[in-house]
């Protein structure tokens, strides 16, 4: 007696994912689920543990000026404005924790750090920035951006006891000093920022160039404002010298 064929039924196409034997379309959706979320969960934990991905730009608008300090002596100072983005998720915010500025003019050497936050103006052509805050720590937020203009000051090194070779006011460039350093072609400025349980600091460097301009501007408002973004350097005047000599030097 002949046996009764078998009657075909409809079977899914059955893969193969590490061993895994997936025969159903609902079993396919569900890996498809489970592939997203592992990619996700990666990647929320790279960005865990990269943190904070903060930026500093060179500035765009910097002033190097004189300032007359109690004591009766005329020293060079520096205001910038600071700028910062914060690549990073949202969640991911940071924290700047101190910034400073290092001068360095021919010979000349200052290291200065920040003192206080401010808006940057003119009383007609001399500098008269007005303080908004003492400096201080602050966020920046995960997908965001900050900006805001710093003056900085040199203050004071701790020497260590019984180390009589130690200047404890090298940081300081009097005003007579940096004039006599202008002979120099360029200034070079670079800004540094701490950033709270991060290794490291983050830098951006800036060049200006000392021209013709730059020394009859310094000359009449001993004071000088620039972007970071230099023309070409020009050959030193040459009748320089004998402007200079020509000046009244005593800071009011």
């Amino acid at each position: 007696m002949r046996q009764p064929r078998a009657r075909k039924t409809d079977v899914d196409p059955e893969l193969t994912f590490f061993g895994l034997h997936i025969q159903r379309k609902t079993d396919i959706l569900a890996l498809t689920a489970f592939v997203i979320s592992l990619l996700t969960g990666g990647l929320q934990i790279v960005e865990w543990y990269k943190g904070p991905q903060i930026s500093l730009y060179s500035p765009e608008r910097v002033v190097i000026y004189t300032y007359m300090q109690t004591n009766g002596l005329t020293v060079i100072r520096v205001a910038a404005q600071m700028s910062y983005t914060n690549t990073a998720s949202a969640q991911y915010a940071g924290s700047i924790k101190s910034e400073q500025v290092t001068l360095t003019i021919g010979p000349l050497k200052s290291v200065q750090k920040w003192l206080s936050f401010a808006q940057l103006r003119r009383e007609g052509e001399i500098f008269d920035p007005k303080i908004l805050a003492d400096a201080a720590p602050f966020p920046i937020p995960g997908g965001g951006s900050i900006s805001h203009s710093t003056l900085f000051s040199a203050f004071p090194v701790n020497c260590k006891s019984g180390k009589d070779e130690c200047d404890r006011y090298r940081n300081y460039i009097s005003g007579d000093d940096f004039l006599k350093a202008l002979g120099a072609k360029t200034i070079e400025l670079k800004f540094q920022s701490d950033v709270y349980a991060a290794d490291g600091v983050l830098s951006a460097g800036c060049k200006l160039t000392i021209d013709k301009f730059f020394r009859t501007t310094w000359l009449a408002n001993r004071s000088f404002t620039a972007s970071c973004e230099s023309p070409s350097p020009e050959e030193m005047p040459f009748d320089f010298w004998q402007q200079l000599a020509q000046q009244d030097w005593s800071y009011p």
